[in-house]
C-alpha cells in the first residue's frame, strides 16, 4: 500500500512543499513547489521528478547545492 509524504519548509514569506505522489498510471513522482506572496501576488512554480530519474538528478543537485555552497560568498 502506497503512502503519500508531504512536508512543508517556510523561509522568509517563501513556501516550499515536497510531496511524494503516484500517478494514475502509478508511477511515483517528488512534486516540489515554490509558493511566495510578492508584493500581493502570489506565485507557484512547480517541478515533478519521476523515480526513474531520481539516480541522474539526486546527484546533480547535491553538486549545485555544493557548488552553490562553496561559491556563495
Amino acid at each position: 500500500m502506497f503512502k503519500e509524504f508531504s512536508k512543508k519548509v517556510e523561509c522568509n514569506f517563501k513556501w516550499y512543499f515536497f510531496d511524494v505522489k503516484k500517478s494514475q498510471k502509478g508511477d511515483t513522482y517528488l512534486k516540489i513547489t515554490l509558493d511566495e506572496a510578492k508584493y500581493g501576488e502570489e506565485k507557484r512554480n512547480t517541478i515533478l521528478i519521476f523515480e526513474d530519474h531520481f539516480k541522474e538528478v539526486f546527484p546533480a543537485l547535491e553538486e549545485a547545492m555544493k557548488f552553490a555552497a562553496q561559491n556563495s560568498k
